[in-house]
C-alpha cells in the first residue's frame, strides 16, 4: 500500500467535542489518501506529539478542533507543496468566519489590524505569500509539517498557549524552510465574551518572556513590550498628572488613534455597530497583554536557577532540610519495595535500588556526579520487566520522574510492579520556582503540584496527600494503588 498523503492532528480537551471532524469528512480528497487522527489529554503539546509518533502520511497538518474548513483545505496543500518542494512547513490565517458575533467580528478585525495585532496580524488576515515565514505568521490552529521535519523538533510540553512560536523558531534555528500562504487558510471563532478575550490574551502575554527569539524575529521584539509600557503609565498616570498635565497628552493620542481605526475598521467591513466594541477590545487587548507579559516576566525571575541554588545550599546546612525530601519518602518504605533512581543513597535499607549507574561505579550526571552508585539493579524507571506484576508495597523516586519523556508510561510500569493498597511517592522539582528543564539537560518533563496531582489521578491512582517538600526548590506526592 503506498505511504498515505496527510495525517490530520486534532488535539482536544478530555471534556471538548472536535466540531472540525465534520469539515475534514467534506474534503475534496481521496479518502484513501488521509486520515484524521483526534488526540485527547489537557495537554495539547503531548496530544500533538503523539499524534505525530501514530501518524502515517508523509506530511503532518494540524488544525484546532473548532475549526471550520473549506472542502479544497488539503487540495490547496498539497498544490503548494508539489509547487514548493524546497517548504518543510507552511500555515495560513484563521479568519473569522461570516456568522460569528458582533464582538467576535470585533474581535477578529483587532487582531488583524496593526494596533491590535503587530508584527503577529497575518495570523488572522490573508497577508502576502511569503516563503520565509516564522512564528509571527504561523500558528498551530493551521499548519503543515513534512514527516522529517519531527525528527528535527517535536512540540514542548511545557507550554500552552506558546508551544507554536517555540516549535517554529526551533525550526528556524535550525535552518528548516517556512512559509506562510495566505490561500491556506480557515475559519475560527472569536471568543463570545470580552472576559474570554482578556483570559486568551492574558495567556499570550505570559508565557512570551519564556520564548527565545530567533535573529529574524529579534527586529520586532520590541512591539511585544509595548502594551506593558503603556499598562505601566497608566498605573503612573495618576501621579504623574499631578506632576505636570501634560503626561495626560499620550492617553489622549491613544484615544484618539483607537476611535480613529476603530471607525476605519468599522466602515471598511461594513459593520458599524461595530464602533460601539472595537476601542474596548483594542484596550482589553492592550492591557491583557500588558498584564501577561508582566505576569510573566515576573514568574521568571522567580524561577531563576542561580537564586534558587543558591537559597537551597543555604537551607541545607541545617538538618531539617538536609533529610527533609527523604524523610518524606521514607514514611511509606514499609515492607518490600523499590527505591527508582537511588543513585548513591537509597531512602531506606528495605528498599531494593534501582539505577541506571551499576553498584560501585561513579555517577555521570547532576547531583550524582562522581558519587557511587549504591544500585542493587541496573535497569531504566520505565522498564521493570525483572519484577512480577503486584510484587511491592511500594515505590519511592526522588527527584527521577522529571527524566522520562512519558511519564505516564512510567506510571503504568510503577503501577504493575505495585501491590493494590500499595503506595507510591515522588519528589520532583517545583516548576513554579525552579525552571526544571533548564537546570538539568537530562530533564524531559516539568510539574509543579497541580499538573503533578492530574497525571497521577489519570494514571488511575488515589492521591493521599501532596505539598511542598522544600520551599522554593520542590515538591512532593504519596499515592495509594486502589
Amino acid at each position: 500500500m503506498d505511504k498515505m498523503k496527510f495525517s490530520v492532528v486534532v488535539a482536544v480537551a478530555p471534556d471538548r467535542t472536535p466540531e472540525v471532524i465534520e469539515s475534514l469528512k467534506r474534503q475534496e480528497y481521496p479518502a484513501e489518501n488521509y486520515e484524521v487522527i483526534v488526540k485527547r489529554g489537557n495537554n495539547t503539546s503531548d496530544n500533538r506529539n503523539s499524534g505525530v509518533k501514530e501518524s502515517r502520511g508523509e506530511i503532518i497538518a494540524f488544525v484546532d478542533d473548532d475549526a471550520i474548513l473549506e472542502k479544497d483545505w488539503l487540495r490547496k496543500a498539497d498544490d503548494f507543496f508539489l509547487r514548493h518542494p524546497e517548504v518543510d512547513v507552511v500555515g495560513g490565517p484563521q479568519l473569522t468566519p461570516a456568522d460569528d458575533t458582533l464582538l467576535g467580528h470585533a474581535s477578529g478585525d483587532a487582531l488583524a489590524s496593526i494596533l491590535g495585532g503587530a508584527s503577529i496580524r497575518n495570523r488572522y488576515r490573508k497577508g502576502e505569500l511569503n516563503l520565509n515565514s516564522d512564528e509571527r505568521e504561523l500558528t498551530s490552529a493551521n499548519v503543515f509539517c513534512r514527516k522529517n521535519v519531527f525528527d528535527i523538533a517535536m512540540f514542548d510540553r511545557r507550554f500552552w498557549p506558546g508551544e507554536d512560536p517555540v516549535f517554529f523558531n526551533e525550526l528556524v534555528a535550525k535552518g528548516l524552510k517556512l512559509a506562510y500562504c495566505p490561500e491556506l487558510y480557515i475559519y475560527h471563532r472569536r471568543r463570545g465574551a470580552m472576559s474570554g478575550l482578556a483570559v486568551q490574551v492574558f495567556r499570550y502575554g505570559y508565557v512570551r518572556p519564556q520564548i527565545r527569539n530567533t535573529g529574524k524575529t529579534e527586529t520586532t521584539n520590541f512591539l511585544f513590550l509595548v502594551p506593558s509600557v503603556f499598562l505601566i503609565y497608566l498605573i503612573c498616570l495618576p501621579i504623574l498628572i499631578k506632576l505636570n498635565k501634560v503626561f495626560s497628552m499620550p492617553l489622549l493620542a491613544y484615544v484618539i488613534l483607537v476611535i480613529a481605526v476603530s471607525l476605519i475598521l468599522s466602515a471598511k467591513a461594513g459593520r458599524y455597530r461595530q464602533f460601539l466594541l472595537l476601542p474596548a477590545v483594542f484596550f482589553t487587548i492592550h492591557v491583557s497583554y500588558g498584564t501577561g507579559f508582566l505576569c510573566g516576566f515576573v514568574n521568571n525571575l522567580k524561577r531563576n536557577n542561580l537564586l534558587r541554588k543558591i537559597e537551597l545550599h543555604f537551607k541545607l546546612l541545617f538538618p531539617y532540610f538536609k533529610n527533609r525530601e527523604k524523610n518524606i519518602l521514607a514514611s511509606i518504605a514499609m515492607g518490600k519495595g523499590l527505591d527508582i533512581g537511588c543513585g548513591s543513597r537509597k531512602i531506606s535499607q528495605n528498599c531494593i535500588g534501582i539505577d541506571i549507574t551499576p553498584k560501585g561505579e561513579r555517577g555521570k550526571f547532576g547531583c550524582e556526579k562522581n558519587k557511587i552508585s549504591v544500585a542493587d539493579y541496573v535497569c531504566l524507571g520505565d522498564n521493570l520487566e525483572i519484577f512480577r506484576n503486584d510484587e511491592m508495597d511500594f515505590v519511592v523516586a526522588k527527584h527521577n520522574l522529571e527524566h522520562y519523556s512519558s511519564p505516564e508510561k512510567t506510571l503504568s510500569e510503577w503501577k504493575r510492579v505495585l501491590k493494590k493498597g500499595g503506595r507510591i511517592g515522588v519528589i520532583v522539582p517545583d516548576d513554579n520556582y525552579v525552571n526544571s528543564l533548564d537546570l538539568d539537560p537530562t530533564h524531559k518533563v516539568s510539574f509543579n503540584l497541580n499538573r503533578l496531582e492530574k497525571l497521577f489521578m489519570q494514571c488511575g491512582f488515589k492521591v493521599l496527600k501532596s505539598g511542598i517538600a522544600i520551599k522554593h526548590w520542590s515538591i512532593y506526592l504519596i499515592v495509594e494503588k486502589p
